[in-house]
């Protein structure tokens, strides 16, 4: 009779080695205290098809790594893993790559979900990536997203290389000092630091745009879809710019450039162009033409008749082609 026959229970009370395979072909439970573990010196590898690969079925409570409660843990913030000098080839501390062919579903390749479960003082994180630069460095990078597209492709949907989404569902109450933001870039650079690289909070490069596509290239746009909607400033600079050049600033050195702002309005009636208010403060200068040249004649030209105390004029073309002029004086009139 076989061994399998006999042994409906094995009770092992003491170290037990196998240096052969171990097969187990029903459920195995390993531990029977918080403080036992499984440690695997080779590789622990799943080849059969499962719904749920590894599954945490309980809430974890340990205090490890970054002061709180770790479900995976590869290392952590108070005890990083030195991987020592990496040359020979990248090192990827997680890699996900499967390929699959979507009906109508979505092909997702993490999901973080993080719920309150109750009135919450602290704070909620979806994910959080951070990076000590403390030596040279190539270049660092917290979050990296790239979308490839190649063949012919034709989507019924928008291909985004970012989405962020807001929600605030109907009946909400929302109150509260913070500010509701789909984006938030913020930029810390403590006084006493010495920074010789240019300080950017968003930095849109259209760098290898290399045709002429069939719709508008454009670097940054805000849309308001719908007659309903509410929206109160499509770009808006607020708080103090004390120490700045100028709130919006053109650097047109690069390359040649048609128009530097253009307002286009169809059906919808555009009331004001441009509005220039104060309250308590002042403007020293609605506009400073501080120098242009003998090719710019179409923003201001130059008064030929040098008798006359006019600088120069701006130029306004009507939209049947005609022009017209606003003097620009030398002195006041």
């Amino acid at each position: 009779m076989a061994a399998e026959d006999v042994y409906r229970k094995l009770r092992i009370t003491d170290s037990i080695y196998i240096e052969g395979d171990l097969t187990v072909l029903g459920d195995f439970t390993f531990g029977d205290v918080s403080t036992d573990s499984l440690t695997v010196n080779g590789k622990l590898i799943l080849g059969t098809a499962t719904t749920n690969a590894i599954n945490v079925s309980v809430p974890m409570t340990s205090e490890q790594g970054w002061n709180v409660g770790v479900v995976l843990q590869h290392g952590s913030m108070a005890v990083p893993l030195d991987y020592g000098t990496v040359a020979a080839s990248d090192l990827v501390l997680m890699e996900t790559s499967v390929e699959a062919i979507a009906t109508g579903q979505w092909v997702i390749g993490q999901v973080n979900q993080l719920s309150t479960a109750g009135a919450s003082t602290g704070y909620f994180l979806g994910g959080y990536n951070y990076i000590l630069l403390n030596h040279n460095a190539g270049a660092g990078i917290a979050f990296y997203s790239e979308v490839d597209m190649s063949g012919t492709s034709a989507f019924g949907g928008n291909v985004q290389g970012l989405f962020s989404e807001m929600i605030v569902a109907a009946g909400s109450v929302i109150t509260g000092a913070g500010k509701i933001s789909g984006l938030t870039v913020e930029m810390n650079v403590v006084a006493t630091a010495t920074v010789a690289n240019p300080v950017i909070g968003i930095e849109v490069d259209m760098r290898d745009v290399k045709v002429d596509c069939a719709g508008e290239m454009i670097g940054i746009k805000v849309t308001k879809a719908g007659a309903g909607n509410y929206l109160d400033y499509g770009l808006k600079f607020s708080n103090q710019f004390e120490n700045v050049t100028a709130v919006i600033g053109f650097d047109l050195t690069q390359g040649n450039v048609p128009v530097a702002m253009l307002c286009e309005t169809a059906t919808a009636t555009l009331t004001t162009f441009a509005k220039f208010t104060n309250s308590t403060g002042a403007i020293t200068n609605l506009f400073d033409f501080t120098s242009y040249g003998s090719g710019e004649g179409e923003i201001i030209e130059k008064d030929a008749n040098a008798a006359t105390d006019i600088w120069g004029k701006i130029k306004i073309i009507n939209t049947d082609g005609a022009a017209g002029y606003i003097n620009v004086w030398s002195t006041p009139n």
